[in-house]
This record gives C-alpha cells, sequence and structure tokens, in this order.
C-alpha cells in the first residue's frame, strides 16, 4: 500500500492526470481483487459505478482505499461468503461501501481501528486503516465503519466532488 501510495504521489508531482468514470473505478476495484478473493474461495461482488468524472488522482487513491478495505474484507469473510462492494455517485458525493459476511470486529478494537499499530489480523501491521484515513482526508473523503457483528461490517468512504 505504500509503495502504491508513493506511486501515486509521483504522479501527481508529474502533473500526470487525466478523467476516471466511476465505472473505471469499479472495475480497477474488481481487477485488484478478483485474485486474493478467489484465492480464499470468496465471492467478491462489485456494483454501480456511474459516468460522471473524477480527476485520476482522487479516483485512483480512492481505489488504493476501496482495495484496502476490499483485502481486509476477504481475510474477514470465510470461503463461500461474499464480499459487496458498491460505488455510487449521489449527486454531491461519490461514496464507497465495502460489506462483508466475517464475524464482526472486537469491541475491543473497534475503537482504535484507525490507530497505527492495531489489528486484529495475525500478521497484519495495524497500518492500513490508517494509511487510508489519512488518503481519504486527502482527497476530501471521510471514512467510517458503519456497522459490524456477528453478521458482518460494514465501512463507507464519502468523497465530495469537489476538495
Amino acid at each position: 500500500m505504500i509503495r502504491e501510495t508513493v506511486a501515486l504521489l509521483g504522479d501527481v508531482s508529474a502533473n500526470a492526470s487525466y478523467e476516471l468514470t466511476g465505472r473505471d473505478l469499479a472495475s480497477t476495484i474488481r481487477d485488484q481483487n478478483r485474485t486474493a478473493a478467489q484465492e480464499k474461495g470468496v465471492l467478491l461482488e462489485v456494483d454501480g459505478g456511474f459516468d460522471a468524472h473524477i480527476d485520476s488522482h482522487r479516483g485512483s487513491l480512492l481505489c488504493l482505499i476501496a482495495s484496502n478495505l476490499v483485502q481486509n474484507a476477504i481475510a474477514a469473510t470465510g470461503s463461500g461468503r461474499r464480499v459487496l462492494v458498491s460505488l455510487v455517485d449521489t449527486g454531491w458525493s461519490v461514496v464507497l461501501t465495502v460489506r462483508d459476511e466475517g464475524s464482526g470486529i472486537p469491541e475491543s478494537l473497534q475503537k482504535h481501528l484507525f490507530k497505527p499499530g492495531r489489528t486484529g489480523r495475525p500478521g497484519g501491521s495495524g497500518l492500513g486503516l490508517a494509511i487510508s484515513r489519512l488518503l481519504a482526508r486527502q482527497i476530501g473523503a471521510e471514512i467510517v465503519l458503519l456497522s459490524t457483528g456477528a453478521d458482518g461490517t460494514t465501512f463507507q468512504v464519502a468523497m465530495a466532488h469537489h476538495e
């Protein structure tokens, strides 16, 4: 994730900018995470997308955040279960929702989710959500835990159309 972030920031400093549609973003999220889902036996569904355009910098960082959330969701979800991703343009913001069918996040970890070094996953670094929150702030977005429980966990990222 850090390597991809540095590469994206390099593109920004080189003024490499172009437009992406919501359909492009949905396709990228699907393509970046398909293999991991298949290896775990998890069904990855990416719904939505839209025709409106956003700049490549914000779109690429949103995809990077999405991939972190999806990778976490895949890790939390058992074989034969689903990870659902939706991408919607509300008119004033782009809303990304990632929902898994895992067993939820323990209450003891919930208040520390976005702090570096906190992880509920064996071998996890505890940096993914902390970095995702920082990246979200860079693109005028907010990332929140919407719900968690025995039937799964849902995160949402809302990115205003204008920073």
